[in-house]
């Protein structure tokens, strides 16, 4: 069962490569880590994920003041 609380976002070769492949992403604490396959590395050491972007607060869309309109003025 897929968790989106939880989830993380890969591009479409990676996503793919994990699930074909069978690697693991495992979080511990805050942090996410790949497990690679025993094939490539027979100890599993668990190899980082660092975020691409930082967490921002509050909402990326803007409304303006006509509350029948949402999004960007086009």
């Amino acid at each position: 069962m897929t968790n989106l609380a939880d989830g993380i976002l890969l591009c479409a070769p990676d996503d793919l490569r994990v699930h074909n492949e069978h690697w693991r992403i495992v979080r511990t604490g805050s942090d996410y880590s790949l497990i690679p396959l025993p094939t490539i590395d027979p100890s599993q050491t668990p190899i980082r994920l660092a975020s691409k972007s930082a967490l921002k607060l509050g909402s990326p869309l803007r409304f303006d003041s006509d509350p029948g309109r949402r999004g960007a003025a086009g």
